[in-house]
């Protein structure tokens, strides 16, 4: 397993790569392109980032995110465009070294906050935050507006204006759309590009729900291990041998229960900490679960105090 670190880009980025570098056991970066979802990323551009990654002497062999056109979520017809976009992005980024892509199938909205730098008690410092008593009468569009507010001009992953000005028609759509119908549009996607990582040597890892309930009534099919299983497709995990290895998404966090309870999840089970390296990106967070529908990040160590 190797330790990666979240990194914007020196365009935005107010933490230098020399920075990054200096983290003991730091290896390399989960790198993203700003671009919005469904576009081929072009090869250039990215070119470019791996070399200022590598430069710094680090790796670039995750990325977050390759996010899915909303198009191809809904099942409309314009999404094999945006598939074909896809594959091309897949094929390009394994030819520049990189391993495991990370994605969602989360409609509308990649995750939600209720508070983008809630002060952590323990330390100082601050994370993001939700407790769904905070959205209170709030729809979409007010906690869309709400966020933009609070990132004070900042484009946040998944959270790009040019989507974002769709929310009304989308959110419309979506409303004929129950989470058997996404359940389908996401293993079509699956058996569209899964060949394609299989050939190349990319694992897709699939981003979890976030939150991982229902939010405005939209469907929600990766919040928990029973909820994995419902998805149409072998019973597999990545890692688990060729050729059913990617069907199912792998674990990037596991909001609802402990992580040594993951490998009785996959298929077939082996025992702690060997499982590991079957889930593509593992993201250890020290998460305290509120009260209702809330979860409190903490500070890192805290958990060592208890």
């Amino acid at each position: 397993m190797k330790m990666t670190f979240r990194w914007y880009g020196s365009a935005i980025d107010p933490i230098p790569l020399k920075y990054v570098k200096q983290i003991p056991g730091m290896t390399g970066l989960m790198g993203l392109l700003d671009k919005p979802a469904g576009v081929d990323w072009p090869e250039e551009e990215f070119a470019a980032l791996k070399k200022e990654v590598n430069d710094a002497g680090l790796e670039i062999e995750v990325i977050e995110s390759v996010n899915v056109h909303e198009d191809i979520k809904m099942g409309l017809p314009s999404r094999e465009e945006y598939i074909a976009n896809y594959i091309s992005t897949i094929r390009m980024l394994a030819k520049h070294g990189v391993k495991v892509i990370i994605y969602n199938f989360m409609p509308v909205f990649d995750w939600l906050r209720t508070d983008l730098a809630r002060v952590i008690p323990e330390d100082g410092s601050n994370s993001l935050y939700f407790d769904e008593k905070d959205l209170g009468e709030m729809g979409p569009l007010e906690i869309v507006r709400k966020t933009a507010e609070d990132s004070h001009g900042f484009t946040l992953p998944g959270w790009e204006p040019e989507r974002l000005a769709l929310l009304e028609t989308t959110l419309k759509q979506y409303e004929s759309i129950g989470p058997d119908d996404l359940r389908k549009n996401f293993k079509y996607f699956l058996d569209a590009v899964i060949p394609v990582c299989e050939e190349v040597g990319v694992r897709m890892a699939c981003h979890p729900d976030d939150p991982a309930w229902p939010i405005f009534g939209l469907p929600r099919i990766t919040h928990s291990q029973e909820a994995q299983r419902e998805i149409p497709g072998p019973p597999s995990f990545p890692g688990s041998g060729p050729p059913e290895q990617h069907r199912r998404s792998g674990l990037v966090r596991n909001r609802q229960g402990h992580l040594r309870h993951l490998p009785r999840h996959l298929h077939p089970p082996r025992p702690w900490p060997h499982d590991l390296g079957r889930a593509g990106t593992p993201r250890l967070r020290p998460v305290r679960p509120g009260p209702g529908r809330g979860v409190h990040q903490r500070a890192v160590g805290s958990h060592r105090q208890e």
